[in-house]
């Protein structure tokens, strides 16, 4: 009888202990569950561009924190106006001039259109990947870029700042100075293809 009740409270004590162990392992899940929260983690991995919170702010539920992106692969987000989105097409060369980088030219090619118009600029998105990669380092830079839609070998082209209202232009003739209508052909940024009302011997002048 004595053996008996031995083994009893050895079986009742181990149930116990088993109980308790089970307990322990629920109540150290949960506490790393909730310790876990308070752990800022990233789904990527790259570099921080831009911290958006200060040091003791409070951050709620699915809240940004920063910005990160990858560190060695860029691609450029132009804005191209509703005028001549039509022109744009994927795989198109893009010519690109950055502000920091004033004394390079890049290239680049068209990925993407996006067809949602920006009610507030009248403009399209238009994403354009590096042909080389980008080694500037920074994002968001200002850039300059012409998306090439057509080429000629020949072409005759003056500055558009030389473009008056009304597609003309002042010339120096040897009766004097005199404005001349021209046909416009294709345009960058800068400069402006004269098809009819010039020839590579006329002299232009800066408008007053």
């Amino acid at each position: 009888m004595i053996y008996c009740s031995i083994e009893a409270a050895f079986e009742k004590v181990k149930g116990q202990l088993f109980l308790e162990l089970k307990n322990a392992e629920n109540q150290w899940k949960i506490a790393s569950e909730e310790s876990g929260r308070y752990s800022v983690r990233s789904e990527i991995k790259g570099r921080v561009y831009k911290t958006l919170k200060e040091k003791g702010e409070l951050v709620r539920r699915n809240e940004a924190v920063a910005v990160i992106g990858s560190g060695d692969s860029f691609y450029l987000r132009l804005s191209v106006d509703e005028m001549d989105i039509r022109k744009v097409k994927d795989g198109q060369a893009v010519f690109v001039k950055i502000d920091a980088f004033a004394d390079q030219v890049f290239e680049a090619s068209v990925r993407q259109v996006h067809p949602l118009v920006d009610s507030r600029e009248q403009s399209l998105r238009v994403d354009a990947d590096f042909t080389k990669p980008f080694a500037g380092g920074f994002s968001g830079l200002a850039v300059e870029a012409n998306i090439v839609i057509q080429k000629k070998e020949r072409a005759l082209v003056i500055p558009k700042s030389l473009l008056l209202t009304g597609d003309s232009v002042f010339i120096r003739t040897k009766d004097g100075n005199r404005k001349v209508k021209v046909k416009k052909g294709i345009e960058t940024l800068d400069e402006v293809e004269v098809l009819e009302g010039l020839t590579a011997e006329n002299v232009l002048l800066v408008k007053n």
